[in-house]
Parts: structure tokens; C-alpha cells; sequence
């Protein structure tokens, strides 16, 4: 009888602890890298579309443009003006973060960039996002610039992700340069 019980194969207790406490291992190194995956991922939002309010902005300056009238107007950035008025305002969209709810996700609101200046800048969101946009322009001519930020508070602790990208004209080539993004706390 006792022949039979050590002919019988399995796992003693010994093997099965390890096994759990390896398992407990990886998932106390992978569920961290996860969450930081999944909260790099939302990020990417910003990137792509503070590039495409700047290429909006930069594809408005270079192009011409003229008032009700048919006069032309003095290069500038799209403001709350466009197309006609070259001295308005910038712009953001939409309000404060929604982590009332716990939840960082803007709801979709297509009618939030359905004013100037986000029609002359060609920008619009027709899906839940993350960041709020703003887009702030100044001044005509050579003296022209402006500003894009995304911000966003992506786990609700009162730290904002900032994306920025500022324009200037060169004075003495009229070309707009652009800076590289600026990021402050990337993943917060």
C-alpha cells in the first residue's frame, strides 16, 4: 500500500508555492509597466494634435487672405475673427478636467470646434479624448506668433501632462518656425 502512494505523480506543496510566488512576482513587476503602458498610450492624443493645430496655424499664415470687402488682410494666425479680422483671440476648448467623475475622458462634443478660431485652424475632435486644447495667437505681419497647449490630468491627481509648441515669424525670411513639443510631466 505504501508502494502505491509514492508511485502516484504530482506536485508537492513545495513546487506549487514556488509557482505561486514566481506568479506573484511577474505580476507585481508587469501590472506597474501596464498601467504606465496604458497611460503613455493616452498621450499620444497630444502629440498628433498639437502638431495638427500648429499645421493649421502655419497653413492659415502662409496662405492669403482678405476681409468681407476684398481687401487684403495683413498676414496673421487664425483668431476668433477668422477669416476676415486679423486681431482676435485664441482659444481653448473644452473647460476644466471631468476627474469629478473620476474619469479623465472628455465626452464627445463635436459643437466644441465648431467656432473660430478651430474651423480656420482645421481642427476638430469627433471622439471622446483626454487633453483640452488651447491655442492662443498674437500680433500681425513679422511680429505674428502663437501658442498650443494640451493639458490633462490622465489619473485624476491634481498633476497635469503639459504639451506645448510655440511659432514665431522670422523677421528677416517671413517663414514661421516652430519650437520642438515642449512635455512637463509626461506621464504625471
Amino acid at each position: 500500500m505504501l508502494r502505491k502512494f509514492r508511485s502516484q505523480k504530482g506536485f508537492t506543496l513545495i513546487e506549487l508555492m514556488i509557482v505561486v510566488a514566481i506568479i506573484g512576482i511577474l505580476a507585481a513587476v508587469a501590472i506597474p509597466a501596464f498601467l504606465k503602458f496604458i497611460r503613455k498610450s493616452k498621450t499620444s492624443e497630444a502629440n498628433i494634435n498639437v502638431k495638427s493645430i500648429g499645421d493649421g496655424a502655419v497653413s492659415w499664415f502662409d496662405a492669403e487672405h482678405a476681409d468681407a470687402n476684398g481687401t487684403p488682410i495683413v498676414k496673421h494666425f487664425p483668431n476668433t475673427l477668422s477669416p476676415t479680422g486679423a486681431t482676435g483671440v485664441g482659444a481653448q476648448v473644452p473647460g476644466a478636467a471631468p476627474c469629478a467623475t473620476g474619469n479623465p475622458l472628455y465626452t464627445k462634443d463635436s459643437g466644441r470646434w465648431e467656432s473660430e478660431p478651430w474651423k480656420s485652424l482645421k481642427f476638430g475632435i469627433n471622439k471622446a479624448h483626454y487633453f483640452r486644447y488651447q491655442y492662443l495667437p498674437s500680433s500681425t505681419a513679422t511680429s505674428a506668433s502663437f501658442t498650443v497647449w494640451a493639458r490633462a490630468n490622465l489619473d485624476c491627481d491634481g498633476t497635469e501632462s503639459t504639451y506645448s509648441v510655440r511659432a514665431t515669424v522670422n523677421t528677416s525670411t517671413g517663414e514661421v518656425e516652430r519650437t520642438n513639443m515642449i512635455i512637463t510631466e509626461a506621464l504625471e
